[in-house]
């Protein structure tokens, strides 16, 4: 289908870098549809910058005029073909899609990849590229995600970075505010103005109350 296509992809890649063998097998795949003149609009999390084989695939589709951004979070994993299909993970298998063709439904999500678009930054292929901008970009979003009281396992998931890798993320945060914990934390990026006062911090649960 995707190869089948005859004016833009579009496709939303969260979870970090991808395996070297999926990317390996895109490779050509995209860059013969980019010289049959399809547009390729790839979104990546930042962490994918400082991937070897994910710079290595950037470097080689952006050549043949690809166009990848990356950010600190994505929207769920998507590819909307023509704007008129979308293929979205299926919720039992990472390896399944579900294909969806109601054209509202396709709109709405195209509007979803837009947005994300629109906040991304453009993919450097540099050898050495500069952390500058995706550290503060994920500084941020750690602070809020802590203050949601979201677990570093499940912030490393957010981010597509691994679990160490968030930990040390967090020991950083805390030795740059000089704090201790997620608390004392908090109440220093609140004075500093570095979270949103109005950010509703506490996590949606269930209701126990019987109606």
């Amino acid at each position: 289908m995707i190869g089948e296509c005859g004016e833009a992809v579009a496709a939303c890649q969260p979870g970090g870098p991808g395996p070297p063998e999926v990317l390996d097998d895109a490779l050509p795949r995209d860059i013969a549809m980019l010289e049959r003149g399809v547009r390729l609009y790839s979104l990546y999390q930042h962490a994918s910058r400082f991937d070897g084989p994910t710079i290595e695939y950037a470097t080689k589709a952006m050549r043949a005029d690809a166009e990848i951004r990356t950010a600190t979070t994505l929207p769920p994993r998507m590819i909307i073909v023509d704007r008129r299909t979308a293929l979205l993970t299926h919720r039992s298998s990472d390896a399944s899609a579900v294909i969806v063709q109601e054209p509202s439904i396709v709109s709405y999500l195209y509007e979803v990849f837009s947005r994300a678009w629109e906040g991304a930054s453009l993919f450097t292929t540099a050898k050495a590229p500069d952390q500058t901008e995706t550290w503060n970009g994920t500084q941020h979003l750690l602070l809020q995600l802590l203050g949601d009281g979201l677990t570093v396992a499940a912030i490393s998931k957010r981010l597509g970075i691994a679990e160490r890798t968030c930990q040390g993320y967090r020991t950083g945060l805390f030795n740059d505010l000089g704090v201790s914990d997620r608390f004392q934390a908090g109440v220093v990026a609140h004075a500093r103005g570095l979270v949103d006062p109005a950010r509703v911090t506490a996590s949606p649960r269930k209701s126990n109350r019987r109606t």
